[in-house]
């Protein structure tokens, strides 16, 4: 990593205070802030994930920073996919869709709306902020939004996929991946 980048990842993690608690004195953090059923990756995955496209290792490490906000590995290397190319509508996409598979309806719908509104945004960015739109109750918004982009057939079964999914719940119900896949 170049003393720029790690400059601008050490400032990117100051203003958002992801920083503070390293400087704080070192507390290993109770297992019961640990969500249940994620743990954070061995030594070895973590090496892995090194050597995959900039995309994938920004999902990888937002998500160690989001299972151990006190991994200050994590937290830099989340920082660092955004500094590269913080308004590429396939990164926030694919963060969007990372937000979602935890159940955060909330925190993907920005993040699409800010990568459909970039010039390159492909058709998948635009379907799935359809997606998430319809999932969270805003059918009429994500029906146009698939009519504009998909053929009839295609948005009639993608809208009826939509509603059997956001029918008879609350809009502001989280949706987990389970529940996407049907399950």
């Amino acid at each position: 990593m170049s003393r720029t980048t790690a400059r601008i990842a050490t400032v990117a993690l100051l203003l958002t205070g992801i920083a503070a608690p390293v400087m704080a004195d070192p507390v290993v953090a109770p297992p019961a802030q640990t969500p249940v059923g994620r743990q954070p990756a061995t030594a070895e995955v973590r090496a892995a994930y090194e050597r995959t496209d900039a995309l994938s290792r920004q999902i990888f490490w937002a998500d160690q920073a989001d299972i151990d906000p006190m991994d200050p590995v994590a937290g830099v290397r989340a920082a660092q996919a955004l500094v590269l190319s913080p308004d590429n509508p396939d990164v926030l996409s694919n963060m969007a869709m990372s937000a979602m598979t935890r159940g955060d309806a909330a925190g993907a719908e920005p993040l699409l709306r800010r990568a459909v509104a970039q010039p390159g945004a492909s058709l998948k960015v635009r379907l799935n902020l359809a997606m998430v739109l319809g999932l969270t109750g805003k059918l009429a918004e994500a029906e146009q939004m698939l009519r504009r982009d998909l053929p009839p057939e295609a948005a009639d079964r993608n809208l009826a996929w939509l509603r059997e999914r956001a029918g008879g719940t609350g809009v502001d119900q989280a949706r987990t991946w389970g529940s996407l896949q049907g399950g």
